[in-house]
């Protein structure tokens, strides 16, 4: 005897689901600061008087070619920090609903899509 509902089961295996994304698209993010972190450490010139902070490359120093590699790693964490703030977002939106009573997935499903559509 199962002591869940089939739709009960649905619906938290969404939310694991989602949170599976989440973790996933935080590695990425997090391995994307590394890589510009690792990126500007290459350079003795770099602005590194804040240590609490990501390091920085001194542009007006940099080749072209650095420039080229300094700018895809920085649209490569720009979009990784999107993806993570997104896919966190839909997971509040989940809790949430499961916290106020929500107890079929169509429901999760229906308004992390109104969510996302409201961005």
């Amino acid at each position: 005897m199962s002591l869940l509902s089939l739709n009960r089961i649905r619906l938290f295996d969404r939310i694991e689901f989602q949170h599976s994304l989440m973790q996933s698209n935080f590695q990425h993010f997090y391995d994307a600061i590394r890589a510009l972190g690792a990126f500007a450490n290459r350079f003795e010139n770099s602005d590194n008087a804040m240590r609490s902070k990501l390091p920085q490359p001194i542009l007006s120093e940099l080749s072209p070619a650095e420039l080229v590699e300094y700018r895809t790693l920085l649209s490569t964490a720009i979009q990784y920090s999107q993806f993570y703030a997104s896919q966190l977002r839909n997971l509040t939106v989940s809790y949430n609903l499961v916290l106020h009573g929500t107890k079929d997935v169509e429901t999760l499903i229906e308004a992390t899509d109104a969510s996302q559509r409201a961005r």
